[in-house]
């Protein structure tokens, strides 16, 4: 698969996790994906001025394809970043287990009509 989007980047890492999902083809993509967003996730100590960081976070923390266990090592690193205490693996479990349906800027459940998307938005003609 030739990667034209960086992966690095918010935009390339919520792409192509979209784009693949649970795919088991795409296990080796998958797994490149999510290293690659726990490396833009290691350092969280910025969370509250990088825009970037905080949206990557909430979506990755509600996107069905990554495990728990790296959900709650980012959910510590998020409230470490913020000052706060590291919670117990009890409250970790409590925030996660109502905000499976959730979504932030992605709706993970939802697939796109790209074709259907961009005829509507032909039809509609401007004043």
């Amino acid at each position: 698969l030739f990667l034209r989007a960086p992966i690095h980047s918010y935009f390339g890492i919520i792409s192509y996790l979209f784009y693949i999902r649970n795919e088991s083809r795409y296990d080796g993509l998958k797994k490149i994906i999510i290293d690659a967003a726990d490396a833009k996730l290691s350092d969280l100590s910025d969370i509250r001025m990088s825009s970037e960081k905080a949206h990557l976070l909430l979506d990755m923390l509600f996107c069905p394809y990554v495990s728990d266990n790296m959900k709650e090592k980012w959910i510590s690193g998020a409230l470490s970043g913020l000052g706060k205490g590291i919670p117990s693996k009890a409250e970790i479990v409590a925030f996660l287990n109502p905000t499976a349906s959730m979504c932030i800027q992605v709706n993970w459940d939802k697939q796109v009509d790209l074709l259907r998307s961009l005829e509507k938005k032909e039809l509609k003609q401007a004043y």
